[in-house]
């Protein structure tokens, strides 16, 4: 692919920006619940179904997007990012759009850059219990239901590893930038009083829609639904051991956010 299909600059209208809200997140944590929620609010809307403008830019999707240090074409996302949201404001006449929600989840690795990009940013987390987000994560990419438990157990290094990182990362930007966090398992209980803690505009809480029913990954719709236990209950006690002793070098990083090893 040459260089620029990767980071391609299409035209917009530099003085017409919406607000970002940058909800970073590890993959499988819940954010594609969180950010249907909150879009909900006429006033909130995303850059694609899935709310990550990164699949719109070659470049920022490719696989070492988790690199910190991987070289971003920083106009390009900012020219992709804005055309496209200025084309979502075009269609719609009946309302305006004055939030885009933007997760993908690298973007914890370049936040600082990315909040640069544009006039006016919000950059809140959420974080989740890490035995049910590596299980889910380890169902969902590494196909843990069609492989054994020795193939399992190798593969929860790398899985363990990513956790690590990514919420360690955020973990960093809480001192670094003072972003604030909420935790999956809280957001499931009562939405709208733990997304207040983040500090989001009164107008984004208001006006969400507690009565609709969300369409997640492969899941029946269904509203906000705390998924941890089934996603624990799928691992071995083994993989919860291995997971453990994984974790157990990094138990500052897992109490601070409120989680414990088993």
């Amino acid at each position: 692919m040459i260089e620029d299909e990767r980071w391609p600059k299409p035209d917009f209208r530099p003085n017409d920006e919406p607000q970002f809200i940058f909800w970073l997140t590890f993959r499988n944590s819940g954010s594609t619940a969180i950010a249907q929620l909150l879009s909900t609010n006429p006033l909130v809307a995303l850059l694609n179904k899935r709310g990550e403008g990164q699949w719109l830019v070659p470049g920022l999707c490719e696989d070492d997007r988790w690199d910190e240090a991987k070289p971003v074409d920083l106009d390009s996302v900012k020219a992709v990012w804005l055309n496209r949201y200025q084309q979502s404001k075009a269609r719609r006449t009946d309302r305006e759009i004055k939030y885009i929600l933007e997760k993908s989840p690298p973007n914890i690795m370049r936040i600082r850059s990315l909040i640069g990009l544009f006039r006016k940013t919000i950059a809140v987390a959420s974080v989740r219990d890490p035995y049910a987000n590596i299980s889910s994560c380890g169902f969902r990419y590494q196909r843990f239901d069609k492989i054994d438990e020795a193939a399992r157990l190798d593969r929860l290094d790398q899985l363990t590893h990513d956790w690590i990182q990514a919420n360690g990362k955020i973990r960093e930007l809480v001192d670094d930038i003072g972003i604030r966090v909420a935790r999956y398992e809280e957001i499931c209980v009562d939405p709208i009083a733990s997304m207040s803690k983040l500090d989001l505009p009164e107008e984004i809480i208001a006006n969400i829609d507690m009565t609709s029913e969300l369409s997640i990954k492969d899941y029946p719709k269904q509203s906000m639904t705390d998924m941890n236990a089934k996603q624990r209950d799928l691992l071995t006690s083994r993989e919860i051991e291995k997971i453990g002793t994984l974790l157990k070098p990094h138990h500052g990083l897992l109490s601070f956010f409120g989680y414990a090893i088993l």
